[in-house]
């Protein structure tokens, strides 16, 4: 997300910097687009980490 953020400040891979505003609601090629894209990221990463980590302790025959 990072380097989409600086790639499109600097008009370099625009086909990737268009898909990731594309896919990603808070993404633009500013600096502040760049962070924000970044907090959706990860929001959207650790919800989805933590929904696999549940369901597979679950499968797993974990304690908890």
């Amino acid at each position: 997300m990072l380097l989409l953020g600086l790639f499109g400040m600097i008009g370099v891979y625009e086909g990737g910097v268009e898909m990731m505003s594309q896919w990603h609601l808070f993404f633009t090629p500013t600096p502040a687009g760049t962070i924000a894209g970044i907090i959706e990221a990860v929001i959207i990463t650790g919800g989805f980490t933590y929904l696999f980590a549940k369901l597979y302790n679950r499968f797993s025959g974990s304690l908890s």
